[in-house]
């Protein structure tokens, strides 16, 4: 039985990608994105704390948050509520933000290179300057949305 967490890797696979032989199964651990609340992150982003890369934050309301040079590179961001809140510069690449709510916010100077925003609501949201290289935007609303 496996751990959570971890993937089961077939041998032969592992030696294809290794250039060695492995006699057995290997198991190998998988990040675990590190969950935290909407409170907790405001706090220690008043501290002065800027690095969130790896978290998982689902269903929070960080509406109208000042939230300027944070760091969410590879966050579990679905379904957060980021509506008229200051992103700008900002590093959101790979992030997962599917059924995101981003209306109003300020997002100039953002990474969003390779974030899923399938779904998202960006109507009305400041896009200037922002990277979107490989983003994922299925379904996303950009009604009105700043992208020069």
């Amino acid at each position: 039985m496996l751990k959570s967490g971890h993937v089961r890797v077939n041998p032969s696979l592992m030696a294809g990608l290794f250039d060695c032989q492995f006699s057995h199964n290997v198991t190998i651990p998988m990040p675990q994105l590190a969950s935290i609340t909407a409170e907790e992150l405001l706090a220690r982003y008043a501290a002065g704390d800027r690095g969130f890369a790896e978290i998982r934050l689902t269903e929070a309301n960080l509406s109208s948050a000042h939230l300027m040079t944070i760091n969410l590179q590879r966050a579990s961001l679905s379904l957060v509520n980021f509506s008229g809140a200051n992103l700008s510069y900002a590093n959101l690449s790979g992030a997962k933000l599917n059924v995101a709510r981003l209306g109003s916010a300020n997002l100039n100077h953002v990474n969003l290179d390779q974030a899923d925003l399938n779904v998202a609501n960006l109507s009305l949201a400041d896009l200037s300057h922002a990277s979107l290289c490989s983003a994922s935007l299925i379904r996303g609303e950009l009604m009105r949305a700043d992208l020069s």
